[in-house]
């Protein structure tokens, strides 16, 4: 089941507090920018704050959420001086699927989450598409999307920047995410936030010694970032991100896939494998991407609303036998 937490600083270090407590939450799917608000009630003079929107995928039940979120709060030393007075972290159920609850302290939705910006904005950058579509449009004159707690990334980077890159790369690379999307469907489909780019896992320590000492990698995994030490994680861990060594910005995002004799294996579940002669196609100027019913496949177990963006854009192009089994998986009528 899909949950929504909201979290908020205005005292102290506010990104440590956010970044505490977002690390602490293990459920969590997707993690929102970095939103800045000015304060909404309480005390006049108080400091701005902070705000993100965790989405999570639990089993867990509204009240075991609120728990978790006083949880955090407590770690976090808050102090309940006044009624919306500052805090070092303010931690909040705002949504878990479609269940209702109203009870002394707890009601779920949260009663004021539709009329507040600093909610609905970074809401609407992790909700799901269902979700998305219901959002309402607010006044956000004093909302101010800061970043990301973990680093911005730089949106001037495209696929031929990749394809410079990787020129010298002399085993499998392909587009990936979003990017693959729009080289399918040969036109501008949406803004994209990162450049994905997939290697075969076999091929990671090989990645290592052509990226190094020139690029920067860290491995991403369960919304945290080490400094890679060239091992893929047996637990599932298969991103990396990277940038010029003692850059700013994030520039690409590895995802390693599963590639064995030449067959690419689905990396939710093994069982479904795609020759690697049909998993990637070729611009007309030969820059690889991922095929786009495979990235769709990827795209499909949680949509979000850039994932129906891509979907709309790629699935009339695709055959009728594979357009109509990806509408499947996309509407929840069918399973991979």
């Amino acid at each position: 089941m899909r949950a929504y937490l909201g979290l908020g600083s205005n005292l102290g270090d506010r990104w440590q507090y956010l970044m505490d407590a977002v690390l602490a939450i293990d459920e969590r799917v997707d993690v929102s920018p970095v939103y800045e608000t000015d304060p909404v009630g309480g005390p006049a003079d108080q400091g701005a704050f902070l705000n993100v929107v965790v989405a999570v995928e639990t089993e867990k039940t509204p009240r075991q959420l609120l728990e978790l979120c006083q949880l955090l709060e407590a770690s976090a030393q808050r102090v309940r001086v006044e009624h919306w007075g500052p805090r070092t972290l303010d931690a909040d159920v705002l949504l878990v699927g479609d269940l209702v609850v109203s009870e002394p302290d707890l009601v779920v939705p949260h009663p004021l989450w539709r009329e507040r910006a600093f909610v609905v904005e970074p809401l609407r950058d992790v909700a799901l598409v269902d979700l998305a579509a219901t959002l309402p449009t607010l006044e956000t004159g004093g909302i101010r999307r800061v970043g990301s707690l973990w680093g911005d990334w730089d949106t001037s980077v495209t696929p031929s920047d990749a394809a410079a890159w990787f020129a010298h790369w002399e085993r499998t690379w392909a587009i990936a995410g979003g990017w693959a999307i729009e080289l399918f469907v040969g036109h501008p489909v949406r803004v994209h936030a990162d450049l994905d780019v997939a290697i075969a896992r076999a091929d990671a320590s090989a990645l290592r010694a052509f990226l190094e000492p020139e690029w920067e990698l860290f491995s991403a995994h369960r919304g945290r970032l080490s400094v890679w030490d060239g091992e893929l994680r047996p637990d599932g861990g298969h991103q990396l991100w990277c940038r010029r060594r003692g850059g700013a910005l994030w520039e690409f995002e590895v995802v390693f896939e599963d590639i064995r004799n030449g067959v690419l294996h689905y990396r939710r579940d093994p069982a479904i494998t795609v020759p690697m002669t049909d998993a990637i196609a070729f611009t007309d100027d030969g820059v690889p991407y991922l095929a786009p019913e495979l990235q769709l496949l990827y795209k499909s177990a949680h949509p979000r609303a850039r994932d129906e963006i891509d979907f709309a854009a790629a699935a009339p192009r695709l055959p009728v036998a594979e357009r109509e089994r990806l509408n499947a998986l996309w509407t929840g009528t069918s399973d991979p």
